[in-house]
């Protein structure tokens, strides 16, 4: 089996995606009686005591953030803290994890690396990190070094704060390292007194910058179906499998019971793409002229596209002028 995606933003996925099912897979908006509404969905699935025991037990009761509970088939159990809110509870039961939902949240707004700029110092910021912090927030006395940080975690958005010259200086600096990133610059006079109005105006731009990524690869898509580059619906599976696929496009609501079978099939789609280190772009639920049919559908790689094909070639092009955006980011 292909070692899953090493996104550095998301290393707390790998071992799940490697864990053996059947797999349940609990949503929970943010709010109280969590647990009394996590049997309710539980019961109505329904799934299996071992599973339903272990979920219920790691639910927060009480949490003013979403919540995901997946548990695998040895009963092991993975719990997320979801900052923007589901809109219902719903638990789902598979021989996958339903994961969806979860890196819907995560690209709501794009990978982005916050840094303060103080004379020659430079800090990666708790807030709007590109991974977890863990600790005290790096300091970097050298360029290079925060160079090199960045480079690692490959943010897909560079937020710099600080003095105006300070931070153009900076920004100079890192466009010749990490120029597939945006960099943004906000300037002040008082970090500390403006951080968390900066903050905002970060995340923010960060949503607006994920908003365009998903425009730009709907717009790939369709041009790519133009030229024959594309599967859709239950084809995207083996597709992925056979290593056919450079990136999923795909779309999964939370939904009640009745799309349990297209909810089975994204959800597949979804672990394949993780397995075979294909990039995934969640979507919004747009026509089918907009996207691809059934919300699931993959465009080719290179290997298995034609040389002559001119409308790829520009399609790579365009690509190249824009941040990327990684399998689960």
């Amino acid at each position: 089996m292909p070692f899953p995606h090493a996104d550095p933003t998301h290393p707390d996925l790998a071992e799940l995606i490697c864990g053996s099912g059947p797999f349940a897979s609990i949503f929970l908006a943010p709010g109280s009686s969590a647990k009394a509404r996590a049997r309710v969905v539980i019961d109505r699935v329904p799934i299996p005591g071992t599973h339903a025991g272990a979920a219920i037990a790691a639910v927060e009761d009480e949490s003013a953030e979403s919540q995901v509970i997946i548990v695998d088939g040895a009963a092991q159990v993975w719990h997320f803290d979801v900052e923007d809110p589901f809109a219902l509870d719903l638990a789902r039961f598979g021989d996958v994890p339903s994961l969806g939902p979860l890196l819907e949240t995560r690209q709501l707004t794009a990978r982005h690396a916050v840094v303060t700029v103080d004379d020659d110092v430079f800090a990666l910021t708790g807030f709007g990190a590109a991974e977890s912090a863990t600790g005290a927030d790096p300091i970097f006395e050298a360029l290079d070094h925060l160079g090199d940080e960045l480079e690692r975690r490959s943010p897909e958005m560079i937020a710099l704060v600080g003095r105006e010259a300070s931070v153009l200086d900076t920004a100079t600096q890192l466009r010749r390292r990490l120029n597939r990133a945006t960099i943004n610059l906000y300037p002040t006079d008082d970090i500390d007194g403006d951080l968390i109005g900066i903050a905002d105006q970060v995340v923010r731009d960060a949503a607006s910058l994920a908003a365009e990524n998903r425009t730009h690869e709907l717009a790939q898509f369709r041009q790519a179906r133009e030229a024959g580059q594309t599967v859709e619906g239950a084809e995207t599976l083996t597709a992925i499998e056979s290593g056919a696929v450079r990136r999923l496009l795909v779309h999964d609501d939370l939904v009640g019971a009745a799309a349990a079978p297209a909810a089975r099939l994204v959800d597949r789609v979804i672990h394949a793409a993780l397995v075979h280190n294909v990039a995934i772009t969640m979507i919004p639920n747009v026509a089918e002229g907009q996207g691809p049919r059934s919300g699931v559908g993959g465009v080719l790689s290179d290997e298995t596209i034609p040389a002559t094909s001119d409308v790829h070639a520009a399609s790579d092009d365009e690509a190249s002028d824009d941040a990327p955006i990684a399998a689960l980011g």
